[in-house]
């Protein structure tokens, strides 16, 4: 919901860095990287999104979204 804060937890399982990129969005707190993830670190962190709508993320290091590391949240009103 618009609005209400969301909490993720993220683990990076893998042997490389990886972040969380929301790359279209331009509210206060979502601007660019969110968080960057050394080889097994995990984060919690929370997000609050201010418009209903879909927000893609992505991996923005080269090559990781091409290779699938996408995704979207979902809001509603």
């Amino acid at each position: 919901v618009a609005g209400e804060p969301v909490r993720v937890t993220l683990t990076n399982k893998g042997l490389q860095r990886h972040d969380l990129d929301f790359p279209s969005l331009h509210m206060p707190g979502l601007q660019g990287v969110e968080a960057i993830l050394e080889p097994g670190e995990t984060r919690t962190i929370t997000l609050t999104f201010d418009q209903p709508g879909t927000h893609t993320f992505q991996c923005s290091l080269p090559g990781h979204a091409v290779a699938g590391m996408t995704g979207a949240v979902f809001v509603r009103q």
